[in-house]
């Protein structure tokens, strides 16, 4: 046989494979086994929702030891908790058409999409290799139902304190469980209170929520925005999944800050005050030292009638008598059970001492206890103002902080140190 030949024979062998390898190619290309998934395009959260398997084989040949693998969307809620299912089919024949059916129950929040997705492997008869088709289907949910709200005010006033209430009810046919309810933080806004109670007032852990039951979150807290400045509440409702919280539901609220239209503030004083104070600073155990409180009104627009502040004095906290201006005096009272303090301030104008607030001082003499010595004692409690709009007899309240020996910004020190030895003991 001589070399010419044998490159014959070699180009035909080349050329019989490169055909024989198209040829399979051809024959097991994805169209060969047709996979499809029929379901809802759109789809309300934990509504139940069946998928369609559908796969037809397109070929010639028999597709031999075929598998299904079907994943349900992500975070899907299964009778057994199941999201992935692997099964054995029969051999598809050629033109055969068959379709297996899967339920689940789709967890996200408005908007999201959600991918369920579908794998057959098999081997064609006769041949070793092993094929696979797989296609992917998406549902979006478009509605919820599940209801999550704030309660809220759309505007509040600088310094204000705040109630305001979370809002959660369902209507889905299927008991959820291992919901919580987390508020984002945010820095102008501290939460002081919370019914029911949570443990860091981040989380709330709610019990299983069946269809047509709900519930409510009570926070209570101060105010920390400045006036101007928008305050954003944010509010998740999840479902806690190994480790990872899905949300359902969430929403966003926002609440205007406005200038006080009744403010009151409370300082406090030893050597910058038209009362003469006396006691060594820093104050010493069993020692008394005196101290000027100094309470301003300040109302930026509406009118407001019946003034009244209040506050109460600690128990080794004590009135000296000494108070301006002199005419204030009838206006002042004191109620040594609750020990609580009143001034009536009256009636202040609209648009009225904004330059020169209402002022009002009184002297309070403090002889700390052995227990305080080290720490800073404690000078009166919170401040509150209310009154009433002269237009619409509408309730105005504020606040102010409590004062203790380490506010006042007059005097260096507010420790309490002990008391130096007697030179005769």
């Amino acid at each position: 046989m001589n070399k010419k030949v044998i490159f014959i024979i070699f180009i035909i062998i080349v050329l019989g494979i490169g055909a024989f390898l198209y040829y399979k190619g051809a024959i097991f290309s994805k169209e060969v086994l047709k996979l499809d998934i029929l379901g809802p395009e759109t789809a309300q959260v934990g509504e139940e929702v069946e998928y369609t398997v559908q796969y037809k084989n397109n070929g010639k040949f028999i597709l031999e030891k075929p598998k299904l693998i079907f994943d349900l969307p992500e975070n899907s809620l299964t009778e057994d908790g199941k999201t992935k299912f692997v099964q054995n089919l029969n051999d598809i024949y050629p033109g055969a058409l068959e379709f297996v059916k899967f339920k689940g129950r789709l967890l996200g929040k408005d908007g999201d999409l959600k991918t369920a997705k579908a794998v057959i492997s098999y081997t064609p008869k006769n041949i070793t290799v092993r094929y696979e088709s797989e296609t992917t289907f998406i549902t979006k949910i478009d509605a919820n139902l599940i209801t999550l709200s704030f309660d809220l005010p759309t505007k509040i006033e600088q310094g204000e304190s705040l109630q305001y209430a979370i809002n959660y009810f369902s209507n889905i046919d299927y008991p959820l469980d291992s919901l919580s309810i987390k508020i984002e933080p945010t820095s102008e806004f501290k939460i002081i209170s919370a019914s029911p109670k949570s443990l860091d007032n981040m989380e709330w852990k709610l019990e299983t929520l069946n269809k047509a039951e709900g519930g409510r979150i009570n926070i209570s807290g101060d105010v920390l925005a400045s006036a101007g400045q928008p305050l954003i509440f944010s509010t998740s409702l999840g479902r806690w999944k190994n480790g990872n919280f899905i949300i359902i539901k969430q929403v966003t609220s926002q609440v205007q800050v406005s200038k006080p239209s009744l403010s009151i503030s409370q300082r406090a004083y030893y050597y910058d005050s038209d009362i003469q104070n006396s006691g060594p600073i820093p104050p010493q155990v069993s020692e008394p030292t005196t101290y000027t409180i100094g309470w301003e009104i300040n109302n930026y627009f509406k009118g407001v009638k019946n003034v009244k502040v209040r506050a109460v004095l600690p128990e080794n906290i004590n009135l000296t008598g000494q108070i301006a201006p002199i005419s204030q005096v009838s206006k002042f009272s004191f109620d040594s059970i609750s020990r609580e303090i009143v001034w009536f301030a009256g009636d202040i104008g609209a648009n009225a001492d904004i330059t020169a607030p209402t002022k009002f001082y009184f002297q309070v003499s403090l002889t700390p206890n052995e227990s305080q010595k080290g720490s800073v004692a404690p000078l009166i409690g919170v401040v509150q103002i209310s009154g009433e709009n002269e237009f619409v007899d509408t309730p105005i309240t504020s606040q102010y902080l409590e004062l203790d020996t380490g506010s006042p910004d007059d005097v260096n020190s507010g420790i309490v140190v002990a008391r130096p030895p007697n030179p005769l003991d």
